[in-house]
């Protein structure tokens, strides 16, 4: 974690941080300029820092990967071994759960209608056309 962190600062310190100039400007009238060599070597170091940080944060996500997939390869070796000693429950003769296909109405329950009672002055809509209920 700690590479990636570093990795994120190097890389935006070394796009932040702006570059020299190369050139130093020397005689106007003879338009002559020199190298400056102390820019040249900073911005080489800023350049470095990029790669360095790029580096560290693509080790720190490798790394934080591995970190997150050991647990899972190794659970088979670390799990305790029960075999013979665990402990055991007869369950005897139940029955197994029934599906809600096969549950059946407790008689003591009562099936209630959940539609309101239509009156003669409401009307059913389908899409354009209405058409008027009639009771039994």
């Amino acid at each position: 974690m700690m590479t990636t962190v570093l990795g994120v600062l190097a890389i935006l310190a070394g796009y932040f941080i702006p570059t020299k100039s190369i050139i130093r400007k020397g005689d106007v009238q003879e338009n002559v300029g020199y190298v400056d060599e102390d820019a040249v070597r900073f911005n080489t170091t800023l350049d470095l820092l990029k790669l360095v940080g790029l580096i560290l944060f693509c080790v720190g996500g490798i790394l934080l990967a591995v970190a997150l997939m050991f647990p899972t390869f190794m659970s088979n070796m670390c799990s305790d071994d029960i075999g013979e000693e665990a402990i055991r429950i007869q369950s005897g003769e139940e029955k197994p759960p029934l599906s809600p296909i096969e549950m059946t109405i407790p008689a003591t329950s009562k099936v209630k209608g959940v539609q309101p009672p239509f009156s003669s002055k409401q009307k059913i809509h389908f899409q354009e056309d209405s058409v008027k209920f009639k009771e039994h």
